[in-house]
């Protein structure tokens, strides 16, 4: 046998075998796993998701590796809350309102009638001397809080327009029914109607309810200019999320990926300003496609409404023992 001519062909098949053992070497596993869940899909919670996946196997070396679930798969806002305190979900991403029952003071970043529009709302929130206490809130309650940032702010859209707030007076109106939403809805005449969302366009066709109260980006996601086309645009509160990591998780990370968390946490949220504004852009662009009406009100009933807005305030938030020295830090970098 001529070796001479054989070695080239067995240098290929050395060579072929080689590349087809690496192609078959399992990834190396993760030390860690993050089950990450939200209640939405294709909205702003789910590019926060996406994005802290990106940033936490990047900045781990893949050490963590997250999971995403959202639209529910984990459950509704109550069971994803329980299980990051249980240690059975890794992270939630959720309206911080919706922890109120574990917390109160969870409340106090939905403070109503304090910022003139999503930008100051994300200045303010995020500023270090609101952010950092607010997100403490999660570590006595079996979380750690590790992002704030803001959905969108609140908007009205009516089956007729309005240009005086007297017009609302009689109307049902969708709300989410917290302390906050239900006072306001009194000052205003109005009824507050609490349903789920899924449930808000049936609800507009049968006339169960005239309108609804909450972001133009969800709105327009569920099609609501279909059957309420008006859509007042009045800024008066912020829809305040929070990204809460179960305590019990945090504590088995070392102590350099516990710094990751925490950096990441940050690093998104600050991100989520121009991703939440760009969206907010996009979805009004659509409504007006799908045939809606945009509207702003005259300046003395959005001064009006600012005014009720800032009295519901003081009346659930600043009036409670724990939750007024978080309160008085947002009312005074808000007036700065």
């Amino acid at each position: 046998m001529n070796l001479r001519k054989l070695l080239p062909t067995l240098g290929k098949l050395l060579a072929t075998a080689v590349c087809a053992a690496a192609v078959s070497l399992p990834a190396a596993a993760a030390d860690y796993t993050m089950k990450i869940g939200i209640i939405a899909q294709n909205d702003p919670l789910h590019a926060y998701i996406k994005l802290f996946k990106e940033r936490i196997e990047a900045a781990s070396d893949g050490r963590i590796e997250a999971k995403l679930y959202p639209g529910a798969q984990l459950g509704g806002e109550s069971a994803l809350a329980e299980g990051v305190q249980l240690g059975t979900i890794e992270m939630v991403a959720i309206p911080a309102v919706y922890l109120k029952g574990v917390d109160p003071r969870f409340q106090v970043a939905d403070a109503m009638g304090l910022f003139e529009d999503l930008d100051h709302a994300y200045e303010v929130l995020q500023n270090p001397e609101f952010r950092d206490p607010f997100l403490n809130v999660a570590n006595d309650n079996g979380m750690r809080g590790v992002s704030l940032w803001v959905y969108d702010t609140t908007a009205f859209a009516t089956q007729e327009p309005f240009q005086d707030l007297d017009q609302l007076r009689g109307l049902k109106l969708r709300v989410l029914a917290s302390d906050l939403e239900r006072q306001l809805m009194e000052d205003l005449g109005a009824s507050g109607v609490p349903m789920p969302f899924v449930e808000v366009v049936p609800a507009l066709q049968r006339g169960t309810i005239d309108g609804v109260r909450t972001s133009p980006i969800i709105m327009t996601a569920f099609r609501v200019p279909t059957v309420a086309k008006y859509l007042t645009i009045t800024n008066d509160a912020p829809i305040a999320i929070g990204g809460f990591v179960s305590q019990r998780f945090y504590d088995r990370l070392p102590e350099d990926l516990q710094q990751v968390v925490d950096t990441v946490g940050r690093e998104v949220e600050l991100e989520m300003r121009g991703k939440v504004l760009g969206i907010r852009e996009m979805m009004i662009g659509r409504w007006q496609e799908m045939g809606g009406e945009v509207a702003t009100l005259p300046q003395d009933q959005q001064e009006k409404l600012m005014r009720l807005n800032r009295e519901a305030s003081e009346k659930h938030i600043g009036s409670s023992e724990a939750m007024q020295p978080l309160y008085e830090t947002l009312k005074e970098l808000a007036a700065e």
